[in-house]
């Protein structure tokens, strides 16, 4: 799902935010760039990270892993929210958590 949504999605909104930014110059939009490339790489680290916890879990039956991974996911999820609220909804790959809401009531 990261690898290949998530990912992509974001790398595509920080390359035509980039070219605005050129085009614009706007300080506003440098700081966004700024603040989406830091949570990018800080999900990718985490998302690496991840990847070694399932292979310890997958070569071993310890809760102990189980419970580091569940940590480590939460720290994913943590950086594809903060990106999710950067990202035009309609270039997100995912409905909103508002969409969601209003579909279910």
């Amino acid at each position: 799902m990261v690898d290949r949504e998530i990912i992509p999605t974001v790398m595509d909104v920080l390359a035509n935010e980039k070219k605005q930014a050129q085009i614009i110059a706007s300080s506003f939009i440098n700081k966004r760039i700024e603040n989406m490339l830091e949570w990018f790489n800080k999900m990718l680290f985490f998302v690496d990270l991840l990847k070694e916890k399932r292979d310890k879990i997958i070569n071993s039956s310890c809760v102990v892993e189980a419970n580091e991974a569940m940590n480590t996911i939460n720290d994913v999820r943590f950086y594809i929210d903060k990106l999710e609220g950067l990202i035009p909804q309609k270039q997100w790959p995912y409905p909103s958590y508002e969409t969601l809401w209003n579909a279910h009531c």
